[in-house]
């Protein structure tokens, strides 16, 4: 109720704003026919606006009306909606005189009455997250923190299953919203971010995506690759033992040579003796010769 009641409010001052644009008249001077069309519209309104949508519903809704009445307008952000709250104190007067059971103050701030131990939560957890808050007013405030509530209320009530990348994406945008107000909600934005990221690798590791099916080549090729680098240990294991093998015979094979070599230089000079014996007896010409 509480928001409803302030968004509500707004919706009719932008409604207002419309058709004093439209009728170019002062705005005490609207013509009857305006006024009721503005009630008109009031019933459609307030079958939008309820304490069951969230934050981000209820400004579309607004807004939704407000691109409808003139094309001059844009979309309202918290800030925006904020800032428009902030404009008449009085409002805090109006918004407090309102009894609704279905809030509480919390830490100073009013806020769902099943969000009171969540908030408190916070507050014990973070501090006063709304105590640099550029807006002053007690209303704006319980506004922002009302939205931070909500958020955490959705990450306890959704796994990761269900949540969508597109509600998170308007949660983060809602926050950094909410950042530019001075109310610190890093942690909280941090946190929405990994799920973003979270979210957005499931499909990356599913069966039928393409980084499965390379990562399951790569590994078959890996595979083959490892057999193949055995298959070469093994084969250079056997060729070193055959190397082994065929240096030893050498280490045989060049002793035997050197032996061999020996007796044959040996052999050689043996040869050379006999050959000069038989020289000198030939050369003598007869076998008497240089007897008689």
């Amino acid at each position: 109720m509480f928001l409803a009641f302030v968004l509500h409010s707004e919706a009719v001052k932008l409604k207002m704003q419309s058709a004093v644009e439209r009728e170019g008249t002062p705005g005490d001077a609207v013509n009857l026919q305006t006024v009721e069309n503005i009630s008109q519209g009031d019933a459609d309104i307030d079958m939008e606006i309820d304490d069951t949508n969230s934050i981000e519903d209820t400004i579309f809704a607004m807004n939704n009306h407000k691109d409808q009445s003139s094309t001059k307008t844009t979309s309202l952000t918290l800030t925006e909606l904020a800032q428009q709250m902030a404009v008449d104190d009085d409002d805090d007067d109006i918004v407090n005189s309102v009894c609704d059971s279905s809030h509480v103050f919390v830490g100073g701030y009013k806020v769902k009455s099943e969000d009171s131990g969540l908030l408190g939560s916070i507050l014990s957890k973070h501090g006063d997250i709304a105590d640099n808050c550029n807006f002053k007013t007690p209303s704006v405030r319980s506004l922002f923190i009302q939205h931070v509530c909500d958020i955490v209320q959705t990450l306890k009530k959704t796994s990761i299953a269900f949540i969508t990348t597109s509600e998170l994406e308007k949660m983060v945008a809602g926050l950094s919203d909410i950042e530019g107000a001075c109310i610190e909600v890093g942690w909280l934005k941090e946190r929405l971010v990994e799920i973003y990221e979270a979210k957005k690798a499931i499909p990356m590791l599913g069966p039928s995506s393409e980084l499965r099916k390379t990562q399951t080549e790569r590994k078959f090729k890996i595979q083959c690759t490892k057999a193949l680098v055995e298959e070469y240990k093994r084969e250079i294991v056997i060729r070193e033992e055959e190397l082994r093998n065929l240096e030893e015979k050498l280490r045989m094979d060049e002793s035997v040579l050197s032996v061999d070599e020996e007796e044959a230089t040996t052999a050689e000079m043996v040869i050379g003796e006999y050959k000069d014996k038989l020289r000198r007896i030939v050369e003598l010409g007869s076998l008497h010769c240089g007897l008689v």
